[in-house]
């Protein structure tokens, strides 16, 4: 038996409402009385709407907002150490752009903006070793997709069915791009990156201490591509690529 908690509804890091000082309050008491029997401590974490229950992100306000998690999860893995003593593993339990349904906008629950949100979401999670992550939900206005047809958030789990099980250290200095690179069972070297941004960017791509240069399958998900392979890429330890307006590009670099 495993025991998971404490499954509050909403967390937010320095906290600056009453509400959200509340939210707080109750993960800092529950890891206190509860500390020590605990397995997993989990909450749940919807960004928007900040404001009414019709409000929707900007795309810009979308695009950062995946940001965040660089300081939720350690600040929520603070809390743990400071209130048990120990380590213990998190689970954001349920996780959406917004806890409002809403559908057929540029940054609605079903919009492309929104999977490429969640695919930088989940690329920063597994940088910050979370337990386990939910999405809400399966099927219907907040799911992967509707009675029968995948909706574009689908595809962010079709990318990173290719992407390793071993983390390896990636990091990016250009603005609304991400990188992330784990190695699979196979010794294969996996990249995704992630263009946040609404224009096509042109970034370079240092491999240190990874796999000889070679060529590399490619696998893309943008407006028009959906998780489709794509024209294989030569990598070598310096290279450049470019990466399509709102995408996910997956690299997967076999060893010898």
């Amino acid at each position: 038996i495993q025991l998971v908690g404490p499954e509050i509804n909403q967390f937010i890091p320095n906290p600056d409402s009453a509400y959200e000082a509340e939210l707080e309050r109750w993960l800092i008491e529950f890891l206190q009385v509860n500390g020590d029997l605990v397995d997993v401590v989990s909450f749940h974490r919807y960004p928007f709407p900040r404001e009414g229950i019709n409000q929707l992100p900007s795309a810009d306000d979308l695009r950062r907002a995946s940001e965040e998690w660089d300081e939720t999860i350690p600040y929520v893995r603070a809390l743990i150490r400071e209130h048990t003593g120990r380590d213990i593993p998190i689970g954001v339990t349920e996780a959406n752009s917004s806890w409002a349904g809403s559908s057929g906008g540029e940054t609605t629950l079903d919009s492309h903006l929104n999977a490429i949100w969640w695919g930088d979401s989940l690329g920063r999670m597994i940088r910050e070793g979370v337990f386990m992550v939910q999405q809400f939900a399966i099927i219907g206005q907040f799911g992967l997709m509707d009675n029968y047809n995948p909706k574009p958030i689908y595809y962010v789990y079709k990318m990173y069915q290719g992407f390793g099980e071993q983390r390896l250290f990636a990091s990016s200095d250009v603005d609304l791009v991400s990188v992330y690179a784990a190695e699979r069972a196979d010794g294969a070297l996996t990249i995704m990156l992630i263009n946040r941004s609404g224009e096509t960017q042109q970034v370079p791509l240092t491999i240190a201490n990874g796999p000889p240069p070679g060529v590399a399958q490619a696998w893309l998900f943008d407006a028009e591509h959906a998780a489709e392979p794509v024209d294989d890429v030569q990598l070598g330890a310096e290279s450049s690529l470019e990466l399509p307006p709102d995408s996910m590009l997956l690299l997967v670099l076999a060893s010898e």
